[in-house]
């Protein structure tokens, strides 16, 4: 039995994939503009809802969003014609994503959107769907070869949609002039939190806590201070509260 070279099967792969970079950088155009000021002047939520694969794009794009302060959330396609539709109010902004642009649970949202005057913002590669049509800005994305036997498998259009969005939260961000510090605030945990720790974090806030003792204290007296700290050192200082030493 033959083995299986696998590896041309993930470089052809991710070629399509660059392919569709490609394709969808020279597809930004002035919608692309229009969609980060709606989103970045929203004073509400940021709403996205994707179909099938798309949903879990919009579920990353939405904690994205959500990361640089423009809160926003996602909900499932399906769920919105079950009752998930009243999330949605008529300060928000709704992204809905979809390839094909035609899916049958799209037509209770875009219509829900419409009646309702709600800002609708359109991710899809068919410029003649229902979502495009309905959508008040329309990003339309290039129609890509996809990966696998047939080329039905959603890939090269998955990677091009999340590029999509990651292009957007960072306009956003941008838009909103948020810098390092105020991301820093929306991630205090992680190694995010790590590499933008400064200096000030580590210093103690409250100045009864810094363990400051008399430069003539007895060296006994002393450790015993710097064991019930528990902070590793202590300050010495003279009768003018001067500093004169730090014992670790």
């Amino acid at each position: 039995m033959k083995k299986e070279n696998y590896k041309k099967h993930a470089q052809s792969t991710i070629n399509l994939q660059i392919l569709a970079l490609q394709k969808l950088k020279k597809s930004i155009g002035n919608a692309f503009n229009q969609a980060v000021k709606l989103i970045g002047e929203c004073t509400s939520k940021t709403i996205l809802v994707g179909v099938g694969k798309s949903g879990h794009v919009a579920s990353q794009i939405a904690a994205s969003l959500s990361s640089v302060g423009a809160p926003s959330f996602a909900l499932s396609a399906n769920d919105c014609s079950h009752g998930d539709l009243g999330s949605i109010s008529k300060k928000d902004i709704l992204i809905l994503i979809s390839n094909s642009g035609e899916t049958a649970e799209l037509k209770p949202i875009t219509s829900y959107a419409n009646r309702n005057r709600i800002a609708l913002i359109g991710v899809t590669a068919k410029k003649n769907s229902l979502l495009y049509k309905a959508a008040d800005i329309k990003l339309l994305i290039p129609e890509v070869k996809e990966s696998g036997p047939g080329s039905i498998v959603p890939s090269s259009s998955i990677i091009a949609q999340a590029s999509l969005g990651s292009s957007l939260v960072i306009s956003v961000m941008k838009y909103k002039k948020h810098g390092i510090m105020l991301f820093k605030k929306w991630h205090p945990a992680g190694s995010i939190s790590k590499k933008l720790l400064t200096v000030k974090d580590l210093m103690i806030a409250e100045k009864n806590k810094i363990p400051f003792v008399n430069e003539n204290l007895k060296m006994q007296d002393a450790l015993k201070i710097l064991k019930h700290k528990n902070l590793g050192f202590i300050i010495a200082r003279n009768n003018k509260k001067i500093t004169t030493g730090i014992l670790t």
